[in-house]
């Protein structure tokens, strides 16, 4: 069974162009590109793709730690993501400079767009964290380029 799962997306025009993204917007950036699989649960992330805006050093880092393996695709750069979910949360580790210390930042999760906006049958998700202080290689909100928003609800039908 297939599904036409299109995305009907609306360019922002000027002085509608939000401070922060949101759920439902269109974006790209070309941190996208540099990925990182999880295969144990580090902030629930285990089997999602996490982003940086690093070089591909820190993700042979935490290759070499065992934390999971970088999968690094250039054309993810260029690709348009849904944003599906914002949420927030507390962040603390041992390693940082301040272990006791906690904080809140945004986690972003994404799905991947095909060229015409549609949601492909295996979908690829890729989250991120925006605000997190301690995330010297996160991506800035500003590095993220709005594309348009959805409109929303998205409305498919199985063939």
């Amino acid at each position: 069974m297939q599904s036409i799962r299109k995305v009907e997306v609306q360019p922002y025009e000027g002085a509608r162009l939000p401070y922060r993204i949101a759920v439902g917007d269109v974006i790209r950036c070309s941190a996208f590109a540099n990925c990182f699989l999880f295969n144990h649960p580090i902030r629930s992330l285990s089997g999602k793709l996490w982003v940086w805006r690093s070089s591909e050093s820190h993700l042979r880092y935490r290759e070499q730690c065992g934390e999971g393996v970088g999968d690094v695709e250039p054309a993810r750069a260029k690709s348009t993501y849904l944003v599906e979910q914002i949420k927030m949360t507390v962040g603390d580790g041992p390693h940082d400079v301040f272990p006791n210390q906690y904080r809140m930042s945004r986690d972003v999760s994404c799905l991947r767009l095909t060229d015409d906006f549609t949601l492909p049958e295996k979908e690829e998700r890729i989250c991120f964290s925006l605000n997190e202080a301690m995330a010297l290689c996160g991506i800035q909100e500003s590095e993220i380029e709005l594309v348009g928003w959805a409109t929303l609800p998205l409305v498919w039908e199985e063939t």
